[in-house]
């Protein structure tokens, strides 16, 4: 990713709006026209200067040094993942790399995504477009419109623009979809990834407001509950695996408990034709 001076200030205005006074020292308590700290506060913290920091939110300045991000990383709390991406948005090296073009997955992991039948499986890219799923996968997002109108879906797209996310989700769409929003952000690295964030930008609000959040830490929740219009509710553990460089992931839905075990793998094996096809393969 190169850098990128506006997006750098918003990040660091997003943060530091949500970072907790007491956290670093300060009363939170009284009035506070700004939420989180002010911009003197952190700039007392990370030893800057207010006008220098000004800049930097401004998106004036946009060569920081190392020395600054890592000062600035302390001062508002960011985990790994976050110092990475503020890293990233000032154009410093980072670990994760760009690689041009989309990946495909191998013929070993096309076989571990049919075995996991009747567990939902299927294999997502950093833009979380779908590269390919099983039918256990088209099965519990049976009715989504969006899962047919492309060779690859993209699941953030699902999330937000298909309604049927919401009745199958219900009470977890919220935490699932911020889920999915911090996991994008985390994984954004410019070109062709950015084109998705632009499109849901322009047709989603709540995509939208999650996004501004610059949220990059995810919940991570292992469980989900859905609620499927055939099995009815089921509790959904989750398994995921980086494969090879990380270009690729690896998502696992299995039912937890054995009676939705059981009802989930007769709806599976009830469908009969569908089913036999196990890998629905998208090509670019």
């Amino acid at each position: 990713m190169t850098a990128d001076a506006q997006e750098l200030g918003r990040f660091l205005r997003a943060h530091r709006e949500a970072r907790d006074p007491a956290a670093v020292g300060f009363a939170s308590g009284g009035r506070r026209r700004t939420p989180g700290l002010r911009r003197e506060e952190l700039a007392a913290v990370a030893n800057l200067s207010m006008q220098y920091l000004k800049r930097l939110e401004q998106g004036a300045h946009k060569e920081p040094s190392e020395e600054v991000l890592d000062a600035l990383s302390v001062a508002l709390g960011l985990d790994d993942d976050a110092r990475a991406h503020l890293f990233a948005l000032a154009g410093r090296t980072v670990e994760r790399r760009a690689r041009p073009g989309r990946a495909e997955v191998s013929q070993e992991v096309e076989t571990l995504v049919n075995r996991a039948m009747p567990g939902i499986a299927l294999v997502i890219d950093r833009r979380r477009d779908i590269v390919i799923r099983n039918r256990a996968f088209d099965l519990l997002l049976d009715g989504f419109a969006g899962l047919t109108a492309t060779a690859r879906p993209n699941l953030v797209d699902l999330m937000f623009r298909d309604p049927a996310a919401r009745a199958l989700w219900r009470g977890s769409w919220a935490l699932v979809a911020a889920d999915a929003v911090a996991h994008l952000r985390e994984q954004l690295r410019g070109g062709d990834e950015e084109a998705i964030v632009e499109e849901l930008l322009s047709s989603s609000s709540e995509f939208a407001a999650m996004w501004s959040r610059y949220d990059v830490r995810c919940s991570c929740t292992p469980r989900h509950v859905v609620h499927h219009p055939t099995v009815g509710e089921l509790t959904l553990t989750t398994t995921t695996l980086m494969l090879g460089d990380g270009d690729l992931q690896f998502v696992m839905w299995e039912p937890t408990g054995e009676r939705a075990q059981t009802r989930w793998a007769d709806h599976v094996a009830a469908s009969g034709q569908r089913a036999l096809r196990l890998v629905e393969r998208a090509r670019p």
